[in-house]
Parts: C-alpha cells; structure tokens; sequence
C-alpha cells in the first residue's frame, strides 16, 4: 500500500470519527450562538397568530407542485431538538423526467437563537463535510467554480452567491452557495452544493448569519423569528446548472408560503403605492 493511500485512509477514518461527534458539535456551537445572540423579546398575541398561521401555510404545501414531485423527509429528532422550528418543509424533490434529487428544506424558527446550529457552514463540517472554497485543488485539479457566482461582498464563510428568481411576482432571492466534499465509504471523495439563504420577517434575504444576530438586535424582529431555505444536490453543478432549477422549485412553491414569512409580490406593493 503506497503511503498516499495510507494516508488518505487515515484521513477517511477522522472524517467518520468526526462524523460521529457531529450532533455534539453542533449542539455545541447552537448553543454558544444562542449566548452570543441577545434575548429575544416576549411574543404578543398577534406574533403568536402570525406564527399559527406559517404554521397552517406549511402543513397545506402539496406534495406535488407543477413538474415537481416530493417525498417526505422528515427532520430527525436531534435536528428537532436542536432546532425547535415552529413549522418546517422537509422534502426530495425531483422534476418530471430529471432522474435528479434536491433536498429541500424551508423551516421557521420563532426564536432567532435556535438557527445558528443549521447554518451550513457550521451543520455540514460537525457531520464530517469539508467547506470547499474557490481556490482549494482537489483531486489533482482546480476546483470548477463559477467565478461570476461571486459575489461582490460575500458572506463570512467566503461562499459564493446567486441571485435566484421566485416566480414572475417576488423579485431576485440572495442565496449563498457552499461546496462540501468528505471521504465516502470506498475512499472515493464525495461532493454536494447547497443552496442557502435566511428570511426575515420583514421580506428581506440574507445569506449572512451576522446580519441575523444584527436583525435580533431589534426586538420586534427578534420576536417574529427567522425562516431558512435550503436546496441540496450531488456534485459541484456549474451555475447554470443551479440557477434554472432551483429558481424553478422555489418558483413552484405556493405564493401563500412566501407571504407567510413577509415576501410580498412587487405588484402589490406598486398598487398600494398608488
């Protein structure tokens, strides 16, 4: 056996052993962003209602959307526990005659503080994922990363962003995009893309968790919670790859869900400024 093999191994073997800690890790770093981020107000009753309401908006999503077909695939207890999300989307989807898979997730927090342990550069690593970056080599080669995926003030991971379409009405979504790469079990590496963003209360996306802990420092913000989107798919796809089918599920997602969490589509706004 070659030493590069041994290594290799080797190093194979502390991803698995790191993958075993990672629900302890997680909880670790949740629960140090959730002393790190400020106390959130009291609710009131019409915050409880407009949680009750994404809530019932979510529990109403079909299965089936379009030229989008979904299978369940619940949160696991442990992302429950860490997470307590008031609503939560946990699915596959595939496209009609596309034999590919995106794992969709959109879940609602009503507290702030209870996010930071599914952001993916914090999630991913503690289950024994490697953050890959633009200027990493792997596998002999430079990594294939769209250089006009950058964006011109990037999150505090360094991840590349999209802007992504929600149907004709919501105007562009500001997404992060974070290449992962482990060991498989045959040694071989093993690649994934998500696609990432936070929503605020007020409509706004963010891709940054310290924008989320600024939002927090306003107490009404705070108190409304934070939703986030997130889109998982085998491989490093190009952006063009990513952009035209994510924007399409996100596009086929009900109007109703994004007015939920305070989208709202551009022509309202135009009319009620008239």
């Amino acid at each position: 056996m070659s030493i590069a093999n041994t290594g290799f191994k080797s190093s194979a073997r502390s991803w698995h052993a790191i993958g075993r800690l990672g629900p302890w890790i997680t909880l670790f770093i949740a629960v140090g962003f959730s002393l790190w981020m400020p106390l959130p107000p009291e609710r009131t009753l019409e915050i409880d209602e407009r949680h009750a309401r994404i809530k019932s908006v979510f529990e109403r999503v079909p299965l089936r959307m379009g030229e989008w077909v979904g299978e369940e695939s619940p949160l696991t207890p442990s992302a429950v526990e860490l997470l307590r999300p008031n609503a939560a989307l946990s699915r596959s989807y595939r496209r009609l005659g596309l034999p590919a898979n995106y794992k969709f997730s959109l879940i609602h927090c009503s507290d702030f503080r209870d996010m930071g342990g599914h952001y993916p550069p914090v999630c991913y690593p503690a289950h024994g994922w490697s953050l890959e970056h633009e200027n990493r080599v792997g596998s002999g080669d430079l990594l294939a990363f769209d250089p006009e995926a950058r964006a011109a003030e990037a999150d505090e991971s360094g991840a590349a962003a999209v802007s992504l379409a929600i149907g004709d009405g919501f105007g562009p979504a500001e997404m992060a995009i974070y290449r992962f790469s482990r060991a498989g079990r045959d040694l071989q590496s093993v690649r994934m893309t998500v696609v990432s963003a936070f929503i605020l209360p007020d409509g706004r996306w963010s891709r940054s968790l310290g924008q989320i802990r600024d939002a927090a420092g306003r107490r009404r913000l705070a108190a409304e919670g934070v939703a986030q989107v997130q889109i998982a798919m085998a491989g490093w796809p190009g952006l063009d790859a990513i952009d035209e089918p994510i924007a399409a599920l996100l596009g086929s997602i009900p109007t109703s869900v994004w007015n939920s969490l305070g989208l709202r589509e551009r022509s309202t706004e135009a009319d009620s400024n008239e």
